[in-house]
Formats: structure tokens, C-alpha cells, sequence
């Protein structure tokens, strides 16, 4: 255990403690911690280092270094409930040390008896502002932040490489944390059962407007438990759940629990694998809920016609302001039905169909709905191959005068564009430039989008140039090709 001394212990009783502890661990030789008699210390202490634990000067020493403000706990012996040092540990622990702000341990090697005091000490710190519990490369926690002390309604903790040991800090603070309504575990290490630690707390606590537990390794038996928790709660608005493994089993549970909730406004199940039978029992659902307004259900394995199911259930239910359909399988015909939905929609704001084939028939379906619309502000259309490019065709099934890149041709009755020019094997490549000219077109006469996104479409510089015409001038304007 080390020590770093910034008040509250005397100089001569830190440096001792310092370098008493620095030989229990093995890391200095006797002679270099001032040439104590004791024998045991003329060498790395190795496999005798239990037996240093019962040494009287070591435990003063550790008496005096727990009285500063920086503790490291990871070289003690803490393993054990009986073990000699855990019942000093746990004392001081229980003492509540008001200048202790940074301890360090190994949760993964102490005791049940430290586990317990460290939580009860994260629920009741006035004074510790970073802890870190043994996980490589994991952020430390804020206790004063988790419990409550320093009063942020929000905390976004996610990508922080946590895990389950931190995880349960999370837990134990937020237990007692009054003002707390956001929080975001997302993107960490945790395991299902250390995301559900969690949910259970805030089952007791129920303050939580929004909670993201995105890539939290959650089946469908912990999608069912969730869903208990969405049944009961009259505060959740916000639940994220993208790029977990629920399978149609947990989207079916959260699908049962949205019946009844009268509160929850946005839903992401991206990246769940809930395929058809999740989605229509979502779709089942919002038949009978009022308050949704936000769903998510991309990357979910969806055929086109499951994905249509949720749509033909939101035309008649006319709630949502914002749709994410990425990667549904959506093709021409989807997209054409997907335009007449966003025709007849008064609040639809937002929508995305990135990743799907629309291709260039259904550009120009979108395009036509976009003209007459007046309230979607965002559309994502990115790789959907609007661009129309073809694989490769004979040059000579090709009826034009050049057959160079960029050269007008007709191509099985319609005028497209060379985009690849004729190569060895006499083939050539031809984008259609239809699709996006008429989106382009559309958004001449459109003043109400705000962003749109076609990445990934192989745009001919045509097409790009019509696009920038379209929106140039236009403030503010997010445009992504």
C-alpha cells in the first residue's frame, strides 16, 4: 500500500509507512527501508508476506497512511474475511476519514467484508472524488458525484471501459443519490448481471428519466426483468438498450410492457437481433400506446416486411417524430410505401433508412414526398445506392455515342451515365442519375429539411452538384455526401 501525504499524517510517519509497506510488497530490500533488525526484511518478502500482516510496525505504519489523502489498498492482504488487516480496513472504512479523497483497491481481490464497507463508504463520502476498484484501464468513479453530494441530474459514464466491480459502485451511490435522473452505462464491459444491479436499484429508487445501457451483454432474460421495471415506472421516458442480444424473446417483453406504460417517450433496440416476430410484437403494441414518439429498431435481422408492419401501424397511429429503420432490407417497393406514410404524416421529424437498397426507384419516391411535406427535418438515405450504379455490363448491350466516363448513354431504355469506362474485358459500368436529381429537385422546393445524409450512394458529380445547388444559401444546413 502506498501513501501520498497531502494533509493529516506528519511527514516521518508517512515516509515510514511508505516504505514499511513498499518491502511488505516486495519492492525494496531491508537496507533501502532504513535497515530494520527484523530479518524478514533483508529480502523481498515473497510467499511470507502473510506473516508480515501480523507485524506490529507494519500495522502502525498502515494506521498512519490511512490517514491521508491518497490510499492505495492494493498491496495489503484483504482477501480473507478473518484476514488481520481486513478488520483495520473495514474499520477505517466504516470511520468515514474526511481526508480521504482517492483510494485505489483490487475488487477482484479483496474480501466480501471490504466489498460491503467500500460500498457503504461510496454512499456516504462527503470528501472522495476518485476511485478506482482494479479494472484495467477503467475510468475512476466519482463517488460524490454517484451518491449525490455534487448535484448533476445527469451522468454520462459510457465508453469507460467499467465493469462489474465498478458497476456496483454505480449502484450503491446512486441508491442514495436524490437528484440524479440521467445516466448512461453504455459501452463498458459490464456484464448482464451487473447491468441488471442497476436496474434493481432504480426499481426501488425510481428518479431515472433516461437510461442507456447500450452494449451491456443483456439476453432476453434480462430484457424480461427490464421490462418489469418499464411496467412499474412512472418516470422513465428515455430507454436505450442498442446492441445488446435481447432476440425476439426480451423485444417481445419490453413490447408487452410499453402496453401499458403511459410515460416512456423513446425506445432504441438497435443491434438486437429481434428480427420479424420482435418486430411485429412491437408493432402489436403501439397499436394501443399513446405516448411513444421515438423508435429504433435498425440492425435487427428485419425483413422488409417486417419493418412495413411497424410502419403501416405508425400511418394509422400517427405518434412518432422520429423512425430509425437502418439496415430493415428495405428495397424500392418498401421505400415507395415508406413515402406515402411520410407524406400523410404531421409529426414525423426525423427518419433514417440508412444501409437498406432503395436504389434509385425509391429515391425518387422519397423525393416526391419530400415536396409536399412540411415538418421532417432529418433524413438519413445514406448507402442505399441512390447513385444507381450498375455492376458490369457488356459495352455493347450500351447505346450511346462515347462510352467514356461521364458520357450520356441509353441503357435498356433509360439515359444514364458511364460511370466506369469500358474495360479489358469490354465492360463498363452506368450510374443512373434519375434518384437523385430528383431528390435534388425536391429539396429546390423543400424548406423545412434541415439535414440529410448520402453517404455511400456513388454519386456521380452531377448528382453531388445538384445537391450542393439545391441547399446553397441555405443556414445552418447539414449536408453529408
Amino acid at each position: 500500500m502506498a501513501a501520498e501525504v497531502r494533509r493529516g499524517v506528519a511527514d516521518e510517519a508517512a515516509e515510514e509507512a511508505s516504505q514499511l509497506v513498499r518491502v511488505h510488497l516486495g519492492l525494496e530490500r531491508c537496507a533501502d527501508a532504513g535497515g530494520a533488525a527484523d530479518t524478514r526484511l533483508e529480502a523481498p518478502l515473497g510467499d511470507k508476506a502473510e506473516a508480515y500482516n501480523h507485524d506490529l510496525r507494519f500495522q502502525a505504519a498502515v494506521g498512519d497512511a490511512l490517514k491521508a489523502s491518497g490510499v492505495d489498498l492494493t498491496g495489503l492482504d484483504l482477501g480473507s474475511d478473518d484476514g488481520v488487516m481486513v478488520g483495520t480496513v473495514v474499520a477505517w472504512m466504516e470511520s468515514e476519514p474526511s481526508a480521504l479523497t482517492s483510494l485505489t483497491l483490487d475488487w477482484g481481490k479483496v474480501c466480501g467484508r471490504v466489498r460491503e464497507a467500500l460500498l457503504g463508504a461510496v454512499r456516504k463520502t462527503h470528501t472522495l472524488v476518485a476511485l478506482s476498484v482494479g479494472e484495467e484501464r477503467a475510468m475512476p468513479l466519482n463517488p460524490l458525484q454517484l451518491n449525490g453530494r455534487e448535484a448533476v441530474p445527469s451522468l454520462d459514464l459510457s465508453g469507460k471501459r467499467l465493469g462489474p466491480a465498478s458497476a456496483a459502485v454505480v449502484a450503491a451511490g446512486v441508491s442514495v443519490n436524490g437528484v440524479l435522473t440521467s445516466l448512461n452505462l453504455g459501452f463498458n464491459d459490464l456484464t448482464e448481471e451487473a447491468a441488471l444491479g442497476i436496474v434493481r436499484v432504480e426499481r426501488q429508487r425510481n428518479k431515472l428519466t433516461s437510461l442507456s445501457l447500450a452494449r451491456c451483454s443483456i439476453g432476453p432474460t434480462g430484457a424480461a426483468e427490464i421490462a418489469e421495471y418499464v411496467s412499474g415506472s412512472a418516470v422513465l421516458t428515455t430507454l436505450a438498450l442498442p446492441h445488446n442480444s435481447i432476440g425476439a424473446e426480451g423485444a417481445a417483453a419490453i413490447a408487452e410492457a410499453l402496453r401499458g406504460n403511459g410515460v416512456m417517450t423513446t425506445l432504441n433496440l438497435k443491434g438486437n437481433n429481434i428480427r420479424a416476430e420482435g418486430a411485429a410484437a412491437l408493432a402489436s403494441a403501439l397499436r394501443v400506446n399513446g405516448v411513444l414518439t421515438s423508435l429504433d429498431v435498425g440492425s435487427n435481422g428485419l425483413t422488409e416486411e417486417a419493418a412495413l408492419g411497424i410502419v403501416r401501424v405508425e400511418r394509422q397511429r400517427n405518434k412518432l417524430t422520429s423512425l430509425a429503420l437502418e439496415n430493415c432490407g428495405i428495397g424500392p417497393t418498401g421505400a415507395a410505401e415508406i413515402a406515402e406514410y411520410v407524406s400523410g404524416s404531421a409529426v414525423l421529424t426525423s427518419l433514417n433508412l440508412c444501409n437498406n437498397n432503395i436504389h434509385v426507384t425509391g429515391a425518387i419516391a422519397i423525393a416526391e414526398a419530400l415536396r409536399g411535406n412540411g415538418v421532417l427535418t432529418n433524413l438519413d438515405l445514406s448507402g442505399n445506392n441512390i447513385g444507381g450504379e450498375t455492376d458490369y455490363i457488356k459495352a455493347s448491350e450500351v447505346e450511346g455515342e462515347s462510352k467514356e466516363v461521364g458520357a450520356k448513354v441509353v441503357y435498356q431504355g433509360r439515359e444514364m451515365v458511364v460511370s466506369e469506362g469500358v474495360d479489358s474485358d469490354g465492360e463498363l459500368k452506368l450510374a443512373d442519375r434519375t434518384g437523385i436529381l430528383a431528390i435534388a429537385k425536391a429539396l429546390e422546393v423543400n424548406g423545412v429539411l434541415t439535414s440529410i445524409d448520402l453517404r455511400g450512394n456513388n454519386l456521380s458529380d452531377e448528382g453531388k452538384k445538384a445537391i450542393q445547388d439545391a441547399v446553397s444559401g441555405r443556414e445552418g444546413f447539414k449536408l453529408e455526401m
